[in-house]
């Protein structure tokens, strides 16, 4: 497993170059980028197993209120650090989706009616094999 970024928000910006090359693996298969609607346990799940996550968090206000929400769930989320992301194959991304009006201020729980959307995202290759 390459590295694992905690974001809140994706872009192609955070694609590197050379993952994008055709044929990047040398083994004759192209690779796509998948994203899948995921629990909030199969993020803490998929942060324990990784040991090392790197906060990207864009938001200090929703950093805190990640961090206080994978707290209760047994994992504490590094503090955010001002990081540029390039993927590269063997990397993982972990997104905390924010749905919801604008957060107040200083704010550490969630405002009513707003909710977290997680998302795992990760490269396969062509056929949707695990090994890109």
């Amino acid at each position: 497993m390459g590295k694992v970024y905690f974001t809140n928000a994706f872009s192609l910006n955070m694609v590197a170059p050379e993952a994008l090359e055709i044929d990047p693996s040398g083994t004759g298969k192209f690779l796509q980028l998948r994203f899948h609607s995921v629990t909030q346990e199969t993020i803490i799940n998929v942060a324990k197993i990784a040991g090392v996550v790197i906060n990207a968090i864009g938001h200090a206000d929703l950093a805190a209120i990640v961090h206080n929400r994978l707290h209760s769930g047994g994992f504490d989320l590094p503090p955010a650090e001002r990081v540029s992301i390039q993927l590269q194959h063997r990397d993982r991304l972990l997104i905390a989706q924010y749905i919801g009006p604008r957060l107040p201020e200083k704010t550490t729980t969630l405002p009513e009616g707003a909710a977290i959307t997680w998302i795992f995202a990760r490269f396969y290759d062509w056929e949707g094999s695990e090994d890109a």
